[in-house]
């Protein structure tokens, strides 16, 4: 009995401790609960804005939590990051999850298209209507795909819409693009006043380079006439000019009853020859005076034929000028103030490339490329070492320990060519080619010729360490020789014939014309061109292109070229005859010292009698020379233009230090007419 009776003591005793003991555990827990911290999270994106098709990484750090959640894209540890590549500006929401609940942040990822912002050219023709009358508004877009006009509707890019206003209106339109939007107004004017009205029309509208067209224009209900460039005018009139490329003039007549525009169109034909053969070659930096001094066999044919004495650079940089040849531009912002038409593609001097990589940027502008393919022209690129350093488009400078330059080979940065458009990455081809094709007669319409380094002047010539600037040029002139002589040998560029050679230099050593203070020897050689030019017109390497273009006879003009003028004082045109005739001595004859010339312009009327008389020696060894008449050194050739008997010229002194040898030439020069014997 005592012992049951202890036995339910202790088991009263065990049921009391159970239920003391479970109430605290109760009370703990609630506790525990109560002191959970909400979870913390840090988010954001690097980098926050991408370009369509690049990626970003989304980076987050949580705490109190055992995990995060990403919308879209999953659940992650507390702690992390994930690359993630959205198509168009997104915003991110992280979610961290704890014991404490949750916490969200977001991060915003901006995709941008790359490419130019759009541009809109918007106009009300007419500007100014009598009640009841519409107008129509117009407009041409780039970079755009759809224009809106605020209260009349959403168009194509390019397009035209009749309105018919009440009152005046002031029109809004914006252009609309992967890379964002711009506006541009016109005003239409409603007024009581008529509106005024033009005819204008140049007469020649058709003019060869240094002719002159006369502008003319009649209005109604207008009180004068302004054409920008020109000025303002009269109501009715008339002006001249004398445009030295095709021009188009818009004349704008203003009368109280608002404005009204014509235009009209002058055309500038070229004085340059049309040729069926063109070549140019580019060389490497080097002066003009260092030209003269060292390479003879070019100087020599520069003399016979032509030169450009005051011919500049566009850029330091070899690569920049190669693309100014190509497309009148040096294709980057950073170097040169971008002509209109073209664009920036990242260009330096070696390259273009995306910034930060080895991946080309390629130059989609119009190129000499391009309208060569579009006009059916053939063409090719001769490039030296081309072969043995790899033989791609985008084979880079000294690949496989060549002297092979990407960036002496402008053609391999146009976008047509790496995209091979109408088959032009076969036209860039070995050096070694050039032979065959002449051999087989399938010489194409127009050629480059690109010399490898160690025959462009660029490197020593091989075998040489270490050289100096005479071995370089004279490398470079022994090039030149046996790579052009059988081209000259061929009947384009016999008498009679049309073929064009240009030899030129990127830039002077140092760098621009500016950085070293001289010019580029620049020789125009072939059958069409005035024997023995010498032109001191400033020209550039657009002027070339513009040049090149022409006596291919396309019409279309990349960049600078537009407005370029050609070197039209190098060439006579087709089927014009020497006015000018040395008649004493006779050709060939044998005579003794003094020397008198006697020569004929073939025109009665000053100032057309003869201007100079000039003497020009080939040399053998040394760099020949031509001395014009100066009255002023009577130890050299004298001139008398005989005002008198204005037809008559006389060359009468005698060379003291330089006597007159078997075989010197002379020859009497009128208004840019040249006869020589």
């Amino acid at each position: 009995m005592r012992f049951v009776l202890r036995i339910s003591a202790l088991v009263f005793i065990f049921a009391i401790l159970i239920a003391a003991i479970g109430c605290g555990g109760g009370s703990m827990a609630t506790q525990k609960n109560s002191t959970s911290q909400q979870p913390t999270i840090t988010f954001n994106a690097s980098p926050s804005t991408v370009t369509s098709g690049t990626s970003t990484v989304l980076s987050w750090n949580a705490r109190n939590a055992n995990s995060v959640g990403i919308s879209g894209l999953g659940t992650f540890p507390a702690s992390g990051s994930v690359k993630v590549t959205p198509t168009a500006t997104t915003t991110y929401t992280a979610t961290a999850a704890g014991p404490g609940g949750t916490t969200a942040s977001s991060t915003v990822v901006s995709v941008t298209t790359s490419g130019p912002k759009p541009t809109v050219s918007f106009g009300a023709q007419p500007s100014n209507i009598a009640p009841g009358a519409s107008a129509v508004l117009s407009w041409t877009t780039t970079s755009a795909t759809s224009v809106s006009i605020a209260g009349v509707g959403t168009f194509g890019a390019t397009g035209s819409v009749n309105v018919t206003p009440s009152s005046t209106v002031t029109y809004t339109a914006t252009a609309v693009g992967p890379v964002g939007t711009t506006a541009s107004t016109t005003t239409v004017t409603v007024s009581q006043n008529p509106p005024p009205t033009i005819s204008f029309n140049a007469q020649p509208n058709n003019i060869t380079i240094g002719a002159t067209a006369v502008l003319s224009w009649t209005t109604t209900n207008a009180t004068s006439v302004n054409i920008p460039g020109l000025g303002s005018f009269p109501a009715d009139g008339s002006t001249n000019v004398t445009p030295s490329t095709t021009t188009t003039y818009t004349a704008t007549a203003q009368g109280e009853g608002g404005t009204a525009k014509a235009s009209t169109t002058v055309t500038v034909q070229s004085n340059g020859p049309v040729s069926q053969h063109v070549v140019l070659v580019i060389e490497e930096n080097h002066s003009f005076d260092e030209v003269m001094v060292n390479m003879p066999w070019l100087v020599s044919q520069g003399n016979a034929n032509g030169y450009a004495a005051n011919f500049k650079s566009d850029n330091g940089g070899s690569l920049l000028d190669y693309l100014w040849l190509a497309s009148g531009s040096c294709e980057s912002s950073a170097n040169c103030t971008l002509p209109p038409g073209t664009h920036n593609f990242n260009c330096n001097g070696n390259d273009c490339y995306y910034p930060g990589t080895t991946t080309t940027d390629p130059i989609t502008d119009d190129s000499i490329f391009r309208e060569m393919n579009l006009a059916g022209i053939s063409w090719r690129v001769y490039a030296q070492s081309y072969a043995a350093a790899g033989g791609t488009l985008t084979t880079p400078d000294n690949a496989n320990g060549t002297s092979y330059y990407r960036r002496h080979n402008g053609a391999t940065w146009y976008a047509d060519v790496l995209n091979d458009v109408d088959g032009s990455a076969s036209n860039v081809v070995d050096f070694s080619q050039l032979a065959i094709d002449q051999a087989n007669g399938t010489l194409p319409r127009f050629m480059i010729i690109a010399p490898d380094g160690n025959h462009d002047a660029h490197d020593c010539p091989v075998g040489y360490q270490s050289c100096t600037e005479g071995q370089q040029l004279g490398a470079t002139d022994e090039f030149l020789r046996t790579t052009l002589t059988p081209i000259l040998s061929t009947p384009d560029f016999q008498p009679g014939g049309d073929g064009l050679i240009f030899v030129t230099f990127d830039e002077c050593a140092g760098g621009t014309d500016q950085g070293c203070g001289s010019a580029v020897y620049t020789g125009v050689i072939g059958p069409r061109v005035i024997p023995h030019t010498v032109s001191n017109i400033l020209y550039k390497h657009e002027n070339t292109l513009r040049t090149i273009l022409d006596a291919l006879q396309i019409t279309t003009y990349p960049g600078a070229a537009a407005t370029a003028s050609d070197m039209s004082d190098f060439f006579t045109t087709e089927g014009s005859k020497p006015e000018v005739t040395v008649s004493s001595p006779t050709d060939g004859a044998s005579v003794s010292s003094p020397v008198k010339i006697q020569a004929l312009s073939g025109s009665d009327c000053w100032p057309h009698d003869i201007r100079v008389v000039r003497l020009h020696r080939q040399c053998t060894g040394v760099p020949c020379w031509s001395r014009q008449s100066d009255r002023s050194k009577p130890e050299h050739e004298y001139w008398n233009p005989r005002r008198d008997r204005p037809r008559m010229g006389y060359l009468r002194g005698v060379w003291r230090s330089n006597p007159l040898l078997d075989g010197d030439e002379v020859a009497a020069v009128r208004q840019g007419f040249d006869s020589q014997q």
